[in-house]
This record gives C-alpha cells, structure tokens and sequence, in this order.
C-alpha cells in the first residue's frame, strides 16, 4: 500500500510533466495500474465465490453419502422384511398343507364311517326282515 502510494504520487507528478511522452507513459500506467487493481479484486472475488462453491459442494457430497446411508439402511430393512415375510409365508404353506392332510385324513375317515354306517344300516334292515319272517 506504501509503495502503491509512493507509485501513485510520482505517476502523478510524471502526468504533469511538459514532455507529452512521458505524459502519455504515465496515463497508460496508470490504466496499467488500475486494470492491475481491478484484476486484483476480481481475482479476490473469484477466490471467495470458489471458496463458497466447494463449501457448497462439500455439504451437498455429505448431504447426499448422508441420503445414500438413509437409502441402504432402508433398503437392508426392507430385505429384512422381506426375507421375515417369506419365512412366515413357507411357514403358513407348511401350516396349510398339514391341515389339508388333515382334511384328506378325515374325509377318508368319513367316508369310511360312511360305509361302516351304511352296512349297519343293511345289517339292521336284514335283521328286522327276519325278525318279520320269523313273526309271520
């Protein structure tokens, strides 16, 4: 800053000089000095705005590892249940498929007490014609 002012004052007092070169040296200097200036600030600007996009990027890759361990973590759940589901399905095919046997088991049953009723039934009517035979 000393040495900008130190630079200044003399660009100054070349710019009054009475030799027109060293006037025209001196203005394009000074248009040096302020593009320099503005290059400067422009540079410092650019560095902020850089900085604030890889802050920005920064949280944005942590926000999105953070979305990526909500979806696995989801995700694992959702295996889990799917495997627990599954399991209680084979469970209850198991289940029912015994109560078909079951089923099939007492139905034979059944039919079986079925016949057994039907011969009693032949039984007691042949009984009841002899018995009818024998009174008459």
């Amino acid at each position: 800053a000393v040495d900008a002012g130190i630079a200044r004052e003399e660009l100054a007092a070349l710019e009054k000089s009475s030799d027109e070169l060293v006037r025209k040296a001196a203005a394009a200097l000074q248009t040096l000095l302020e593009d320099l200036a503005k290059a400067h600030a422009d540079a410092a600007t650019a560095e902020v705005n850089n900085e604030q996009r890889f802050h920005q990027l920064e949280q944005d890759t942590v926000a999105a590892r953070c979305e990526v361990e909500g979806l696995t973590k989801l995700k694992e759940e959702a295996v889990k249940s799917r495997d627990v589901i599954a399991a209680e399905r084979e469970k209850l095919r198991a289940e029912v498929a015994e109560c078909q046997q079951k089923l099939s088991e007492q139905s034979t049953e059944l039919r079986k007490m079925g016949m057994q009723l039907e011969e009693v039934k032949r039984d007691k009517e042949e009984l009841t014609r002899v018995q009818d035979r024998r009174v008459q």
